[in-house]
């Protein structure tokens, strides 16, 4: 794949089309993509912002041959997640991890590569109140006397160099005449309430925006750091901190910024003008990417219009590579609607895709492995494929992939070039004659290599050792990973039928497991290491000798712990027989001593001594507790004679 100049790219503030750039003496693109909200399921639009920068990214490093280091947050704690909590009893931070686990769950089965970083807010709130310090001690914010911190919109503007709403400057200005705008904090305007109308009271002036919001009450999620009144960072400044702290760390400048269409304001232009407040500059980010915004049938996505579609609701009918090529059919920064119809269209051209792919592989193996067979003199029409129709296809996706990324350009120059090998190999049929080997090489090297980058590869016979062309591991790897989660299932059933009526059987079935373990896979060199509950196990590739001499310690250490385990368990087997041997006695029965008392209570507690002197209450009363403690004993005594423990333990005999 070519190797130099990178694409240009639709730069949001300048609304042109703007050739990519290393920063002098930078060896990478730095990237951060503002992340989910994790109080609810991720929707198709979700997926179509994440796919399409996934598949910027792929461009850019496996076809323009650029490193790039990819950031993106998690938005853990926000007002959402607050009253999501609130309405479900879930904790916050459970309610959040649980949801984070779902997003990065979906984006796998999109075949989203994952982050170089992931940034969670709550995990940097004492360098966000740092930030906010920053640019507060800079002149650019202003405490209320609730504790919250609002940005100050007009002292930003009135240093020179800088320039409030520069993604979107008609909002910006719009936000200025009305208050309505900044009420929620960069949501859509909500309805008039006493607490927006207290916020709005405690600003300067509409435009500004919360940097802390102080918590209302204790129970509200809150932390006091910084000088900060115990509160929480407001929505922007998350993503200004901390990509200024991972992505920007020693430069003060991020190369490109990525989001949705939606949050090119207030989102965005907030980042811009925090970020350059906090380091006194007119240029933190180079370039801002928008992704357009997805509709549904032609309407806005709404759960009240009952059109909100989670992402596990469409890979449930279609397939991760039919959903990929949909957004390829469509360029990344256009809107675009998601529809049955579509949805069929792309499953269409999917299909072309893979067919094409697998049949010639097919092909192309049944092709005898001689020189011969492989390398015979081309015919006039296999130099047209090779000599024409590739590389005008390979041109044809070039310049489609520095116009902006155009994904639907890319596609149709690739099934154009489908489209002409495959009548070449149905007149080659025809005619009766074989394929030329070393041409249908070409094209499926280029073919599949492109698909890769794509990311909507489907593995190639030329893949590097150790990785299928699309990023997988390769086909060992695949079958090792799924024996071990097979073994996962049945050793965790076995664990659960242990409590059960299957002791035995489940027994039978978790020592196989273990030799599967410790007998069968170290030979091959793959170590498994088990974690607890019901974690999914590990397996690595190791030395067979290593794995043989590890699995013998452990199994001497796990002897070790079995002979601890046994001599307490004989240990308390005869505690309790103890107990129960003492136990036998009535509590009525056991001061009935003549040599040592005379009289007794109609309970059994001694009244004199031997002597027939009256005890002392002191004494009668430590008696008192000797025979309450010798109930306990008894009932217990009573109740292993009731379950057969006694017989069990071979007591009967020394109590009768």
């Amino acid at each position: 794949m070519p190797f130099g100049a990178l694409p240009a790219v639709l730069n949001s503030l300048s609304g042109q089309r703007e050739p990519l750039t290393l920063r002098p003496g930078a060896s990478c693109l730095t990237w951060y993509t503002c992340g989910p909200t994790v109080y609810d399921s991720a929707h198709i639009g979700h997926a179509r912002s994440y796919v399409s920068f996934d598949v910027m990214r792929r461009v850019l490093t496996d076809y323009f041959g650029v490193d790039v280091r990819y950031q993106m947050n998690v938005t853990d704690i926000d007002d959402k997640i607050i009253q999501r909590s609130a309405e479900t009893g879930e904790a916050f931070t459970v309610l959040a991890r649980r949801h984070e686990r779902e997003f990065f769950e979906d984006l796998a089965a999109l075949h989203c590569r994952p982050p170089d970083w992931v940034t969670r807010v709550s995990e940097y709130i004492p360098e966000i109140a740092h930030f906010i310090r920053r640019i507060a001690d800079n002149g650019y914010a202003y405490e209320v006397a609730s504790g919250s911190v609002y940005f100050d919109t007009a002292a930003f503007e009135r240093r020179a160099g800088h320039r409030y709403g520069k993604l979107k400057p008609s909002a910006a200005a719009a936000a200025a005449a009305t208050a309505d705008a900044s009420l929620t904090n960069g949501a859509e305007p909500a309805p008039a309430s006493s607490a927006a109308t207290a916020l709005a009271s405690e600003k300067r002036q509409p435009r500004d925006f919360a940097l802390w919001k102080a918590s209302k009450t204790d129970a509200e999620p809150g932390w006091a750091v910084c000088g900060l009144r115990r509160g929480r960072p407001g929505w922007h400044i998350e993503c200004s901190a901390m990509a200024s702290l991972v992505s920007c760390a020693g430069s003060g400048v991020l190369d490109i910024h990525s989001g949705g269409i939606d949050l090119r304001f207030p989102h965005h232009d907030n980042e811009l003008a925090q970020s350059e407040a906090y380091y006194e500059s007119d240029q933190w980010c180079r370039y801002f990417v928008h992704s357009g915004h997805l509709h549904i049938e032609g309407l806005k996505m709404s759960k009240s219009l009952k059109n909100f579609i989670t992402i596990r609701q469409v890979l449930q009918r279609w397939t991760w590579r039919q959903v990929r090529v949909l957004f390829l059919m469509h360029r990344y920064e256009a809107g675009m609607s998601y529809s049955e119809a579509g949805m069929a269209d792309a499953a269409a051209v999917e299909r072309q895709l893979g067919e094409f792919v697998r049949g010639l592989d097919a092909e192309m193996r049944a092709v005898a492995d001689t020189v011969e067979a492989r390398y015979r003199k081309p015919t006039a029409a296999e130099e047209r494929l090779l000599l024409q129709d590739l590389p005008a296809c390979r041109a044809r996706v070039h310049q489609g992939l520095c116009d902006n990324l155009n994904t639907p350009e890319v596609l149709q120059a690739l099934l154009a070039l489908i489209r002409e090998v495959n009548a070449y190999r149905t007149a080659t049929r025809q005619n009766g004659g074989a394929v030329n080997y070393l041409a249908l090489q070409a094209v499926r090297q280029y073919v599949g290599r492109l698909l890769a980058v794509l990311g909507v590869g489907y593995g190639s016979p030329e893949a590097d050792a150790g990785a299928d062309i699309d990023g997988r591991p390769p086909d060992g790897e695949r079958w090792v990973q799924t024996l071990a989660t097979f073994r996962d299932e049945v050793r965790n059933i076995a664990i659960q039928a242990t409590a059960g009526d299957h002791v035995e059987v489940a027994s039978a079935v978790l020592a196989a497991c273990d030799r599967l373990r410790d007998q069968v896979l170290p030979p091959l060199g793959i170590r498994l290491e088990d974690r607890p509950g019901h974690e999914q196990a590990l397996w690595k590739r190791d030395d067979p000798e290593a794995i043989a001499r590890d699995v013998q310690q452990r199994q001497q250490a796990e002897a070790e712990r079995a002979a601890v385990k046994e001599a307490r368990r004989r240990e308390m087997d005869q505690r309790v027989r103890d107990e129960l041997l003492q136990g036998r006695t009535r509590p009525q029965d056991m001061f009935r001593d003549r040599a040592r008392y005379s009289r007794w209570r109609d309970d059994g507690i001694p009244t004199h001594d031997a002597e027939g002197k009256e005890l002392e209450k002191s004494r009668v009363k430590r008696l008192v507790k000797e025979q309450q403690r010798q109930q306990k004993l008894h009932a217990k005594y009573l109740d292993a004679q009731q379950s057969g423990l006694l017989e069990k333990l071979n007591l009967t005999d020394e109590h009768a």
